[in-house]
């Protein structure tokens, strides 16, 4: 999905779908970048181009350099970027890093600020160890990402055994009940919806400030998928964390 913008890759025979990554001005873009570059001031560029490609703003950036070494030498920049200052509006974020006579940029899918996005969904996610490509350096670590989508409550159940006897006596030996839910998504490009799965097998993620952990087995369910389309509708199971 990385090799260029998401409408330049679909099929002859699908359908363009718009889909622009929800943020709102209370959100975080948070990067990691590997580098043996110790200058901070390296990593701090980055600006938001309109959608004809124009400068918009050139945005303050915090970097930090964790603690330890990767990748025989490298070290960990996490790069901050806050919105609470971005004007609503649709916006392409471009980062760089320039140090030792070389330029490298970054281009992101575009994006789309608000004050509140109606219909969507703050996921903050973190691991206890390192995976899928993303540096863990602390247990206080941790991600964003916003999608449209909300949260359905099944139906109450529960767990319990039941003892009966000869003269078909019941008792209930012990009981423990549960709630189960899903997590709806309308409307997820192919993209998206790769990264919302990756982001499900971390070991803490909560939902609009409440933990949850993917039930065993389940999977990102298609709803309504349609070949000619380039976004679908996706559901998965959840379940409480903290029962």
């Amino acid at each position: 999905f990385d090799s260029d913008f998401a409408l330049r890759l679909i099929k002859s025979y699908q359908q363009s779908n718009d889909y622009i990554q929800p943020y709102q001005q209370s959100d975080t873009i948070i990067m990691q970048w590997l580098g043996d570059d110790s200058t901070l001031a390296n990593y701090q560029y980055a600006r938001f181009l309109d959608r004809n490609g124009n400068v918009f703003l050139n945005k303050s950036v915090s970097v930090v350099q964790e603690s330890g070494t990767y990748l025989s030498g490298y070290k960990l920049y996490t790069i901050k970027i806050n919105l609470f200052d971005m004007p609503e509006g649709i916006y392409f974020l471009q980062c760089a890093y320039f140090g030792g006579g070389n330029r490298y940029y970054v281009l992101h899918e575009p994006i789309e600020v608000k004050q509140n996005h109606e219909d969507t969904i703050l996921i903050e996610y973190r691991n206890s160890y390192n995976d899928q490509s993303v540096i863990y350096p602390s247990t206080t670590y941790k991600f964003y990402k916003r999608v449209k989508g909300y949260i359905q409550i099944q139906p109450p159940s529960s767990d319990f055994r039941v003892y009966e006897d000869q003269p078909m006596n019941k008792e209930l030996v012990s009981g423990t009940p549960f709630r189960t839910y899903e997590l709806m998504m309308p409307y997820l490009p192919e993209w998206e919806s790769d990264k919302v799965n990756r982001i499900l097998t971390c070991d803490t993620v909560s939902l609009d400030g409440n933990f949850y952990t993917r039930d065993e087995g389940s999977k990102l369910e298609p709803i309504g998928l349609h070949e000619e389309s380039t976004a679908y509708g996706y559901k998965v199971q959840l379940g409480e964390r903290y029962n």
